[in-house]
């Protein structure tokens, strides 16, 4: 049944949503707390949206809909009654910010992006080339930790750092057109964003961790929550000090739900708990852990998984899809043939036509964990899978570092070598003098760390076929072929494996031109349709 609005409020109704008469529709140009306040209410009143709006919420609007302040008073007095006097979490996922951070460290935006529950967008470092020197200065934080002799050593080591990587970037792209002369029918534009992306891919791991970027931040109140609580109990004052910041601004649009970050008995005690409780642990891990730091780890080592595994997403699609119990869909998955089973799996999965084409989750059914060991600059591009289960080691120079082969045949895998040597020694004299967690601001991409990743079939599946795609660092793309042979032969699911049809093969060169040849022709199409 349509609800019938007065002409007066057709014209409310229809500024603030995107139609007056159907029963699907979107909310438009209203404050996040006013939008997350209509839904809680929603939840426990009999009226429809649009009726609960003209009701208790568009006080302030005038006789043509306009109000920038919509309803803000009463949002706020029912997220103080529901959030803070009934506790009701929930209600904290119904608003919304977009936060910036800028000028970050490549340690921070590891911090932030953690949370699993948001959305982020990173300054990449493929299509920024970091030769530059805004205000007069490399783009790289400096701990506030350090003071004195040993800030000097850290700012001297960097700045090498950023110059070893200006001094060999026009050389190198000079070395790369030669190696991959222009395909016939691309671009010219195409062309030379590619070779850019290529020469930015190889000397970032000339960059220090301590390189900044900006990164954007999107997640409900009940994120930032979290994030806050994360940022102000962290050991590094970089993390601290953004962690105040971000709440200071957050409080400006949605305070009511940031109020507990800052009372003692809630967010104190949280910032607390997570303090000590990582102190204690690390210092228990120390007494009963022996460090062993070795340079020869393999690249990618499958360290657990199941060997019923395939019998197991056997069994879910057989639940997913009959009416057996579970323990019915299990024995009878064990019953099947392995080529039945193979072929069940395979049918499951069948006719993707291309990889955002994922089967159900049957294929979560079962899980990998796999131990890397690879180099920071590939770890950033990975850890962004956040919805799988992803562990890191602190950053440091034991685990050796990656030499790109395009180095060696420019001439420059001395100046390359003296530089990580150079940073190496930094990172132990910081150590000495400050922490593991400030010294590795320092280290530079290149150098390897270890870090774990653990997921189910669907989220290796996802994971596998994006990071080797042809346009992606061959860094992360060594990785993910790695594990996608593991998958199949040590674990022995061949038939997953097999099901994972879009995985890429090795090298493929210039791995951006495809790509920008592209975003070039949407452009040419776009512009010409716009012309029209």
């Amino acid at each position: 049944m349509t609800e019938k609005f007065s002409p007066e409020e057709q014209r409310v109704v229809a500024r603030h949503f995107s139609n007056t008469d159907s029963p699907v529709f979107v909310l438009t140009e209203l404050p996040e707390m006013v939008k997350g306040a209509l839904f809680a209410r929603y939840s426990r009143s009999p009226k429809t949206l649009r009726r609960l709006f003209l009701d208790e919420f568009q006080d302030g609007v005038d006789s043509d809909g306009q109000a920038p302040v919509v309803g803000l008073t009463r949002a706020a007095d029912l997220y103080e009654r529901i959030f803070i006097e009934y506790g009701d979490d929930s209600v904290a996922q119904l608003a919304g910010v977009h936060v910036a951070v800028e000028g970050a460290s490549n340690i921070l935006t590891k911090v932030i992006e953690r949370g699993r529950l948001m959305s982020y967008l990173e300054q990449s470092t493929r299509y920024m080339p970091y030769n530059d020197k805004p205000d007069g200065h490399w783009r790289y934080h400096v701990p506030a930790e350090l003071m004195g002799a040993h800030r000097t050593r850290f700012t001297a080591a960097a700045d090498q750092a950023f110059e070893l990587y200006t001094k060999l970037f026009e050389p190198l792209q000079a070395h790369l057109r030669g190696q991959y002369p222009q395909p016939y029918g691309s671009s010219a534009g195409a062309y030379r964003m590619s070779i850019r992306a290529k020469a930015c891919d190889i000397l970032r791991g000339l960059l220090p961790a301590a390189t900044t970027s900006n990164l954007g931040i999107y997640g409900s109140a009940q994120g930032y929550e979290a994030l806050l609580l994360r940022l102000l109990s962290h050991e590094l004052a970089e993390a601290r000090g953004v962690g105040v910041a971000m709440l200071a601004e957050l409080k400006k649009v949605v305070p009511v739900f940031v109020e507990r970050v800052e009372r003692p008995d809630r967010g104190g005690v949280f910032i607390d708990y997570l303090r000590n409780t990582r102190e204690r642990a690390r210092s228990l891990v120390r007494e009963t852990a022996r460090e062993v730091e070795t340079a020869e780890s393999p690249l990618v080592s499958l360290t657990d998984f199941e060997p019923d595994g395939e019998t197991k997403v056997a069994a879910s699609i057989l639940f997913e899809l009959s009416s057996l119990s579970d323990e019915a869909a299990m024995n009878a998955a064990r019953e099947l043939s392995p080529s039945r089973r193979a072929e069940l799996i395979a049918t499951y999965a069948d006719d993707r036509r291309n990889r955002r084409h994922k089967p159900g989750r049957a294929f979560e059914r079962t899980s990998y964990r796999f131990e890397i060991v690879g180099d920071y600059g590939a770890f950033r591009d990975l850890q962004r899978h956040r919805l799988l289960t992803i562990e890191w080691q602190t950053l440091n120079p034991h685990l050796g570092f990656d030499l790109p082969p395009e180095i060696p045949e420019i001439g420059a895998q001395q100046d390359w070598t003296a530089l990580m040597q150079e940073c190496s020694a930094a990172y132990q004299e910081l150590r000495a003098a400050t922490s593991e967690a400030v010294a590795q601001y320092i280290v530079p991409m290149a150098y390897k760390i270890r870090f774990s990743m653990e997921m189910n079939a669907r989220e290796a599946m996802h994971l596998i076929e994006l990071r080797t795609t042809e346009q992606a660092h061959r860094n992360y793309r060594s990785i993910c072929l790695a594990m996608h042979g593991l998958i199949a032969g040590e674990a022995g699911h061949q038939a997953i494996a097999a099901a994972m049809n879009f995985v890429g093969s090795g090298d493929s060169g210039l791995e951006r031109l495809g790509s920008e040849q592209r975003i070039e022709e949407k452009r040419s199409a776009l512009a010409a349709r716009r012309d029209r």
